[in-house]
């Protein structure tokens, strides 16, 4: 698919910073607006002080989930919606129906329609998958449970759609990972490392879908990346190391961050000389969405970094930069790209340092992202046409 770059105007940040720091040089323009939902200038809801850590928000409609927490090692999961910030649950609740306190947090929640699915370990070292629909918290998956005549001794952060949750987990007797799905409350075994079903050396990167279509990074026994598709009951290959690179030289050699969305799945792929870029698979095969190939908007620099992406539909975001220093978020809409904010740009009347994305912080109508600023503080905005 090739880009095409349309016109592009002004930026129209929420002015809220009293303090500013030294004017950039003039940068690109674009054409969005930008919604300050939280920053570490924020008091935390039911505690002294500020927020001085955030994660990397999810969205859903018009509600915002995230990580956040403070010096002092207190931390929660927090809802923003149009009546402001709420606690869904912190360090300061105790866990249903245990006599434990709540220590740690997953620093990535998930939604899955009104549902917010969370990882959370308590003051016995239990750790939980937890399901929370209206404020109220319904454990999954925990630690103690058992699973093939084994049990879980640890769990990862999940991903979650149309009731199916992916997660990665060690076992006791090997402690060897596993790829697992939970639906409907049942656990079933999706791949392992090192074992049977199929056998590969490492597992990474999972994401579900609402059919519960599984998709991941795995290594075969000789260690070469694969992309792998699960359908219930069946592991696939989809692409590997002797996958040539669409539109590039040679073949793929390495894949992160997959994504499944309809009958699309994006990831990041790598190959020699420096070649990066999105590619998706699909009804009409493998193609190449952006790469190196592709120039930035405006500037006309070619990619030449690609870091993480979220999809929704048709709609990608994705974090990139050029040789020539330029670093952004850019949003591809119908088959044209556009600059959302670069490194240097102004929002809220501080510049731009660092800017962070979430595979999930992109609907059909919402972008979320998370910048870090000159004066050492962060926020999460939400970016609108």
């Amino acid at each position: 698919m090739r880009i095409v770059h349309p016109k592009l105007t002004r930026v129209t940040p929420e002015r809220w910073r009293l303090r500013s720091p030294i004017v950039p040089e003039p940068r690109a323009k674009t054409r969005f607006s930008f919604t300050r939902i939280v920053d570490t200038q924020t008091p935390i809801p039911g505690c002294p002080g500020f927020f001085s850590r955030l994660g990397q928000g999810v969205v859903s409609s018009d509600r915002v989930a995230f990580w956040g927490g403070n010096e002092y090692g207190y931390s929660g999961i927090y809802l923003a919606d149009s009546s402001g910030i709420k606690v869904v649950v912190d360090s300061q609740k105790c866990v249903p129906n245990r006599a434990h306190r709540f220590t740690l947090f997953g620093t990535a929640p998930k939604f899955d329609d009104d549902r917010l699915i969370f990882l959370g370990q308590d003051d016995s070292a239990q750790i939980c998958l937890y399901q929370d629909s209206h404020y109220r918290l319904t454990p999954l998956v925990e630690t103690e449970q058992q699973i093939l005549g084994d049990r879980f001794i640890n769990l990862s952060n999940p991903v979650a759609c149309g009731s199916h949750l992916a997660f990665l987990a060690r076992l006791e007797s090997t402690g060897n990972k596993g790829l697992f799905l939970y639906h409907n409350k049942t656990v079933t075994a999706v791949a392992y490392q090192r074992l049977a079903g199929p056998f590969l050396d490492d597992l990474t990167e999972p994401d579900v879908d609402a059919h519960g279509i599984v998709v991941f990074v795995g290594q075969d026994r000789e260690r070469r990346p694969g992309l792998y598709r699960y359908a219930p009951h069946q592991v696939n290959r989809l692409i590997s190391t002797d996958t040539p690179i669409p539109g590039g030289i040679g073949t793929f050699t390495g894949f992160s961050s997959p994504t499944v969305s309809g009958h699309l799945t994006t990831f990041m792929g790598r190959g020699r000389l420096m070649q990066q870029g999105l590619y998706q698979i699909g009804p009409n095969g493998l193609q190449a969405v952006v790469d190196v190939h592709t120039r930035m908007p405006a500037s006309l620099e070619p990619f030449s970094q690609f870091q993480t992406f979220a999809v929704a539909g048709d709609r990608i975001a994705f974090l990139a930069g050029a040789e020539g220093g330029c670093f952004g978020l850019f949003l591809i809409e119908a088959g044209q790209i556009s600059k959302v904010i670069e490194l240097g740009d102004r929002l809220d009347d501080a510049t731009v340092v660092r800017l962070q994305l979430s595979r999930h912080s992109l609907t059909a109508d919402s972008l979320i992202f998370k910048a870090q600023f000159q004066d050492g503080t962060q926020g999460l905005f939400r970016c609108g046409s």
